[in-house]
């Protein structure tokens, strides 16, 4: 039986919340995978990730660093990134910080990981659109449309696979 405790839940961070779960995802599941990325997903690597220097910064709008930095801050509070001490600043690897517009308007900050990608091995996945739906769909189907833009802070990174994923923003990283 599985049980959830909506109290404990309040206060638990966003980030990271499913391994709080691992005892449930055990009746769920004995994929190995799946338990194993319920308490921190390993990206596949080819080779230890490394870089000869730190990349250089994207400049930026007055407009587009509040907007990082906002988007940092709520980022911080999800527990989702977290400050690097400073004696592990010069361990992983480290990426830039730019923005991209979004489909309905505004800007969204994204992290560059192009660099990242030629230590991780290349798999291809096609996602399909709504556009096939009218060939699947029959009389009687459902479908649901789920909001999903914090679902990827629910998963978090194994704790040894971190350091790749860092950015710098106004001198911390």
């Amino acid at each position: 039986m599985l049980h959830l405790n909506p109290l404990a839940v309040n206060h638990l961070p966003l980030a990271g919340h499913l391994k709080h779960y691992i005892t449930n995802w055990v009746v769920l599941s004995k994929d190995p995978w799946v338990l194993e990325t319920v308490e921190g997903f390993r990206p596949d690597l080819l080779t230890t990730p490394h870089q000869l220097s730190v990349p250089l910064r994207v400049p930026h709008t007055k407009e587009n660093m509040a907007l990082i930095d906002l988007e940092i801050q709520q980022m911080l509070g999800k527990e989702a990134i977290h400050v690097v001490p400073p004696g592990e600043i010069h361990q992983g690897f480290v990426s830039s910080i730019f923005v991209v517009p979004k489909k309905g308007g505004g800007q969204r900050p994204v992290v560059n990981l192009r660099p990242l990608n030629q230590f991780i091995p290349y798999e291809h996945f096609k996602m399909e659109g709504i556009h096939m739906l009218r060939d699947v769909l029959r009389k009687g189907d459902f479908m649901v449309k789920i909001d999903l833009k914090d679902a990827y802070f629910t998963v978090s990174v194994w704790k040894n696979h971190q350091k790749f994923l860092r950015f710098v923003w106004k001198e911390t990283m």
